[in-house]
């Protein structure tokens, strides 16, 4: 699994690298982007290149923290910030989709992009089989 795992002391800080990140690698619209935090730990972030690396990820610190053990399991990974990264061409096609979403100084090939925040969803699964 591919995290990049970012430590400069402070949530301004780390969004700073994150956006250093993103502009050195370029690609605009062809990559995912997410920028994740904790909500009481600000100086530890962590970046994402896709959506299936973020979710692995979110599933490994879900048992790793014992997050499975509070009683509502739904929100149980509350403190968990997750922000995405989507072009701005996505943003002015589907405005109603997209209106949490902040612009940021990130342009990457020529497109500008804006954060948004990603729900994180934890649920229950049932599994069926023969013994």
């Amino acid at each position: 699994m591919k995290v990049k795992h970012v430590d400069h002391g402070g949530l301004k800080s780390n969004w700073k690298a994150f956006v250093d990140f993103v502009k050195s690698n370029g690609d605009g619209a062809w990559y995912e982007y997410f920028f994740v935090f904790h909500e009481d730990e600000y100086d530890e972030t962590y970046i994402f290149e896709d959506s299936l690396q973020l979710d692995k990820w979110l599933e490994q610190e879900f048992w790793e923290g014992c997050h499975y053990e509070v009683e509502d399991l739904e929100s149980s990974m509350d403190e968990w910030k997750v922000w995405g990264l989507v072009p701005a061409s996505s943003v002015e096609k589907f405005p109603i989709l997209y209106d949490k979403a902040r612009k940021t100084s990130i342009v990457s090939d020529g497109e500008q992009f804006y954060r948004k925040p990603v729900s994180i969803s934890v649920e229950q699964t049932i599994s069926v089989s023969a013994v």
